[in-house]
């Protein structure tokens, strides 16, 4: 486990490997998030969390915590994946309670590198998170976009890393995703609104965008 200050000192993120977790360091972890897990998607399984957390072989797991009280306020779960001549990073989950804070923000930058990845993807049906994503283009652009065609390597990215059935490569929505979870409008406040009528727009309730962010 690595441990890193964020936002000066009041929250720390551990970096846990899963291939390096006994499995009772699994369990330990499983349950520091578990109550975070339950508070956004409540309908879910101890046996949802193994497979989240252990979705691929190399997943790595930060878990944001209180430097004052140890709580556990959220929690990324992602991995980086070789793809041809690119390096992918798929974010199998991000999980943060007080995303006013910054906090969402800060499990993105503690894990994502230019240097060490070429793309990230990751599911949203969250225009906020989606304005997240985006800033983390040296370009300032995420797939899919408003009025913008999907390059084709785009189209083959989402189609290799989408892990849910349905996606529609061209407008890389991914059809009844969501079911069960916090839909909070208050996390969905953005600052783009052409970002916020984008996704009112296409997704349905329960749909998500497969987002696709070149951070070149």
């Amino acid at each position: 486990m690595k441990t890193n200050s964020v936002l000066d000192g009041q929250y720390e993120i551990q970096t846990f490997r899963t291939v390096d977790l006994t499995e009772k360091q699994f369990s330990s972890v499983v349950e520091q998030i578990k109550e975070m897990y339950l508070w956004f998607a409540p309908d879910s399984t101890e046996n949802d969390m193994h497979e989240r957390l252990r979705q691929h072989k190399e997943a790595c797991i930060d878990v944001l915590i209180r430097a004052d009280t140890g709580e556990c306020c959220g929690f990324s779960v992602y991995y980086t994946e070789q793809f041809g001549e690119k390096r992918i990073m798929f974010r199998g989950g991000t999980i943060v309670r007080d995303r006013s804070r910054g906090l969402y923000k800060e499990l993105l930058h503690h894990s994502v590198s230019p240097e060490e990845q070429d793309f990230v993807v990751a599911m949203t049906q969250n225009p906020r998170v989606y304005e997240a994503l985006r800033s983390l283009s040296a370009r300032g652009i995420a797939y899919p976009a408003h009025e913008i065609k999907n390059p084709e390597e785009i189209k083959i990215i989402a189609q290799a890393f989408c892990k849910a059935p349905g996606l529609n490569p061209e407008s890389m929505i991914v059809p009844e995703v969501y079911g069960s979870i916090r839909k909070d409008q208050e996390f969905k406040l953005v600052k783009d609104h052409s970002v916020e009528k984008f996704f009112a727009d296409n997704l349905g309730v329960d749909d998500g965008f497969l987002v696709v962010v070149p951070l070149h």
